[in-house]
């Protein structure tokens, strides 16, 4: 029998613990498996990702802009090796993670092209592309046009909505 109530406590969580159950829960409710849509996956899922693939993704998050963020970078911050990384992330979020990648920088990217004066070439280093050619390719996978193809037909559909009124 124990002694005292100390011993009946269970061992106190670690801050990493406490920071990887939050993370875990919090990135388990904005991401989904999506294979067909063109857009970067944020809607909810209620079941639970993997701790390595959610920390994964909140890198993505916070450092998109890198130009250097690249799998050998997101494995070595998360000590694993490169494939059980990609098996991983591809069987929990459905897509592999270059493409994750080159996805949320492209939605990053039309964000700014919608919102913003910025040129073409402002918003790919914005975004964390090394030259436009990677930002037209990853852009054009996703949106179905290149970018400033793109910021035409948004301003187009802005100006025909304002001569309406």
């Amino acid at each position: 029998m124990p002694k005292n109530n100390s011993e009946l406590k269970p061992p106190a969580k670690s801050a990493v613990d406490v920071q990887d159950r939050r993370l875990r829960s919090r990135v388990a409710s904005s991401v989904v498996r999506s294979k067909s849509n063109g857009t970067v996956p944020i809607a909810p899922k209620f079941a639970l990702l993997n701790f390595r693939v959610a920390r994964a993704l909140a890198l993505i998050e916070s450092d998109y802009a890198v130009p250097q963020l690249n799998l050998d970078l997101i494995s070595g911050r998360l000590n694993v090796t490169k494939p059980h990384l990609c098996r991983i992330f591809r069987r929990e979020v459905g897509i592999g993670l270059p493409e994750y990648v080159g996805r949320m920088r492209a939605q990053k990217a039309e964000k700014l092209l919608k919102d913003t004066v910025l040129s073409i070439k402002e918003i790919t280093a914005a975004v964390g592309f090394a030259y436009g050619t990677q930002l037209d390719r990853a852009f054009k996978a996703v949106y179905g046009c290149c970018p400033k193809e793109y910021r035409t037909r948004v301003s187009c559909a802005v100006l025909e909505c304002r001569l309406d009124f």
